[in-house]
């Protein structure tokens, strides 16, 4: 039986969440913030990692320990959880620039971001239900909580044909409190795995397995140069998982999963690239006024000229390459060459924009 995807809006059951469990819901993903922010800050002398190589050709850091029973002080199982984390630093990025690019509430904005971060590796994601927020108090697009669904594809090996993974997760992405000095972290948008199978059936009827989430997500943090932060995905796979065919898999797809981090800095570069106005071609500076490229000032000679579309000037490749639209102008137009100069503009943009915007809300 083969599922008709992307799912449409109606193929699960309206979900309907009591007062109890929105509460519950909110107390556990701050729970989980919190361990995430604990993983990440004693990352280096707590756990002893060891390196894989993703499908990428990315690095990809791994680890196991004991589950270990706070009270008790027993063995959660005798099989180990493993973490996974793979991470990038953005130059010149903000925190909220980030976030707006990572965490997507609306489904039709979810799926493009996945689909460009993960390929196929992602089949369809979800959005099943927000959490209702404060009137009084507007709150940014990604400053959210949600119950998604998403279904990864699984990895084929020559021997084992493995079953696809769905997940029906609670999703808390937002900035970090200001009180909150001690921690390095300042935003994330983590997921972690709920049970609601009565309200989110299993789809094993289409050969789909269900997945465990947990302390998994994408976490920002500073570093010691103000102009660079850290963007780390994380994810855990728990040994006490019941089902050991769910746990083989998630440990094959999930390197790759967290590799995908590297395709954040293409995903802020198309959003950026969302922001900027573009010249008409009769705007343009003439070639024949410029001997050297307006970026890098290297003479061209041979080279061939080409036109930055945001400031029209004359440009070499290396200075304006092509770059990807987040929304296609129309069908033939998917890229742009756009220039660093003006690229670097559109960040330092977006950050003055987000003052002003914080200043109007508090009246300043």
């Amino acid at each position: 039986m083969e599922l008709p995807l992307p799912l449409y809006s109606g193929f699960f059951p309206q979900m309907v969440l009591t007062v109890e469990e929105l509460m519950h819901y909110r107390r556990v993903g701050k729970e989980r913030v919190f361990q995430l922010v604990r993983i990440i800050d004693d990352a280096d002398c707590v756990y002893r990692w060891t390196d894989l190589k993703a499908h990428n050709g990315r690095c990809v850091q791994k680890a196991q320990f004991l589950n270990i029973q706070p009270v008790t002080k027993q063995l959660v199982s005798k099989e180990p959880s493993t973490i996974l984390k793979c991470s990038i630093h953005i130059v010149d990025g903000q925190v909220e620039e980030i976030l707006q690019a990572i965490a997507k509430v609306k489904t039709r904005d979810a799926r493009r971001a996945m689909s460009y971060v993960h390929g196929d590796e992602v089949l369809d994601t979800q959005t099943l239900l927000t959490f209702p927020t404060s009137s009084d108090h507007k709150k940014p697009s990604y400053s959210y909580r949600a119950i998604k669904w998403s279904l990864l594809k699984a990895k084929q090996g020559e021997e084992h044909k493995m079953k696809n993974l769905d997940f029906c997760y609670l999703e808390y992405a937002g900035k970090s409190k200001v009180q909150d000095t001690a921690s390095s972290v300042v935003g994330f948008c983590i997921q972690e795995s709920i049970a609601a199978d009565r309200q989110v059936p299993t789809l094993e009827r289409y050969n789909i397995l269900r997945g465990h989430l947990v302390r998994s997500g994408i976490v920002i943090t500073k570093t010691h140069q103000s102009n660079i932060l850290k963007v780390t995905a994380i994810a855990q796979i728990d040994g006490a998982m019941a089902s050991i065919a769910v746990r083989l898999t998630m440990e094959k797809i999930m390197v790759d999963f967290v590799a995908a981090v590297h395709r954040v800095k293409g995903l802020l570069e198309r959003q950026r690239m969302g922001r900027l106005q573009y010249l008409n071609e009769w705007d343009f500076v003439s070639t024949k006024d410029r001997k050297a490229c307006a970026v890098c000032l290297r003479r061209f000679y041979f080279y061939r000229k080409y036109h930055c579309v945001t400031c029209g000037e004359v440009v070499c490749s290396n200075c304006a390459p092509l770059r990807e639209l987040e929304e296609p102008l129309d069908k033939s137009t998917h890229c742009m060459r756009v220039c660093s100069v003006c690229m670097a503009q559109a960040g330092s943009r977006h950050d003055s924009n987000t003052v002003s915007r914080i200043t109007r809300e508090r009246g300043g």
